[in-house]
């Protein structure tokens, strides 16, 4: 049933419906709505041709002629499916808010308008997208796995991500504030402008055609201050690439940097954390370490900066180094790293240690530390030197009776636990104090 018919069938039932009703249509006093109140019925699978979905009025009206063949300012299923390319370009336009109903779009074309954002993300089809000369500083395109043909140069990215674009040719993100292009999944690429960028290096070991342009090809310098790397006349494109002068071009893999800001702690009984800073385009880091005097692999992650060594030694310290690595073809390539650290897998400190002044005596409370199977007290008595004053292994409280009334006494608390006949001694958090009453 078309749209027309079905408006016309819902009208006469509810007329229908009227005539039936007690007291009737004919006796009740009733008010004629004008033709601008009449809302059109909208079908759920259809989308209205208005300031909702397509809040600038030029986009608007471009969409109207574009897809609304009936001109009922309806776009229905077959109307959406049937538009594959949208070129609005120089059609100062602020938004392009609406495309997201063009899931059969294959070509877009939106650029030297004023848009500060662009969502595509569910164009899945599309293979063409043109949009530079606009305000735009990011760019998802993480849904866009057909994506052959991409121009977005003159905007305001600082990154852009095609890493989920694998067939993509054709590369334009010249003048832009771009800082790094990670192109390890675009070995189709063939043409690509750069310049007027932050790039400190481009790397195109992935890149066969690129490669072989740079092998083979001329270079010469273009009005932009950019150099081209070229192998075809004008009249032919086998591949192209323009970019400044002073970026090296990196042909070959290379291994990450080394691994920096590396820290050990003790995590608890026979654990040890580890973390350090991310190191730019790593897909993992392998963690080594020395224990009893041998040296191995110990674990890996692919996951953050952070690994929890679970089989940490307690009774002497473990020492740790961190390297990140790239992966390619099923190969890792490690890097460095920068020191080692060391730590033990002991008992985390006590937390929330309070000193209260009871009869007699101070008493200690504080929260246990996982794994222990005991306190160690130490402390200062007034006139004294610091050293040990109690154990307990029946909770987390302790009296000290021999504390001073007169002075104040400070305390520390230490978990253990025991490996074989040794005694392998936590943290302890700071001091408290307190007087005995």
């Amino acid at each position: 049933m078309t749209k027309k018919k079905m408006m016309t069938s819902l009208a006469m039932t509810a007329l229908a419906v009227s005539l039936l009703v007690p007291g009737g249509a004919f006796r009740a006093k009733t008010s004629v709505l004008a033709d601008s109140d009449i809302l059109p019925f909208v079908p759920a699978q259809s989308i209205a041709i208005n300031e909702n979905n397509f809040p600038d009025e030029n986009f608007r009206e471009y969409i109207r002629f574009l897809a609304d063949g009936d001109n009922d300012g309806i776009l229905d299923d077959t109307e959406l499916a049937s538009v594959t390319s949208i070129n609005v370009t120089d059609g100062n336009i602020t938004s392009v808010k609406g495309v997201e109903f063009f899931t059969e779009l294959t070509k877009l074309r939106v650029s030297v308008n004023g848009l500060t954002e662009l969502d595509v993300s569910c164009n899945t089809k599309l293979s063409e997208l043109v949009c530079f000369k606009n305000q735009l500083t990011e760019l998802d395109l993480s849904n866009n796995p057909n994506l052959t043909y991409l121009s977005c140069g003159y905007n305001q990215f600082d990154k852009l991500d095609v890493s989920h674009n694998p067939l993509l040719e054709e590369l334009y993100c010249q003048a832009n504030y771009i800082e790094k292009l990670n192109l390890r999944n675009n070995a189709l690429l063939r043409k690509m402008f750069c310049y007027g960028n932050k790039l400190t290096k481009l790397d195109i070991h992935n890149c066969p055609i690129m490669i072989d342009l740079i092998k083979t090809g001329t270079k010469m310098q273009d009005e932009n201050d950019g150099y081209v790397y070229s192998s075809y006349s004008k009249k032919s494109t086998k591949a192209h690439l323009n970019i400044e002068e002073r970026i090296p071009i990196v042909v070959d893999i290379q291994a990450p940097g080394k691994v920096t800001g590396l820290s050990a702690t003790s995590a608890g009984k026979n654990k040890v954390k580890l973390t350090w800073s991310a190191v730019e385009d790593a897909d993992g880091y392998l963690v080594y370490a020395q224990k009893d005097g041998k040296y191995g692999y110990v674990g890996m992650t692919t996951k953050g900066t952070a690994f929890t060594d679970t089989k940490a030694l307690d009774y002497d310290y473990n020492y740790y180094w961190v390297f990140a690595y790239v992966q390619e073809n099923g190969k890792m390539y490690p890097g460095g790293c920068e020191k080692y650290v060391y730590a033990k897998g002991v008992c985390l400190a006590v937390t929330g240690l309070k000193a209260s002044s009871v009869t007699g005596g101070v008493k200690l409370t504080w929260t246990g530390s996982s794994g222990a199977e005991g306190y160690l007290v130490y402390g200062i008595h007034p006139g004294a030197s610091y050293g040990y004053i109690g154990m307990t292994t029946k909770g987390t409280t302790f009296t000290d009776k021999n504390a001073s009334k007169t002075d104040w006494n400070f305390y520390w608390v230490f978990p253990y636990h025991k490996y074989g006949d040794k005694m392998i001694v936590g943290g302890t958090p700071k001091y408290v104090y307190g007087k005995a009453k």
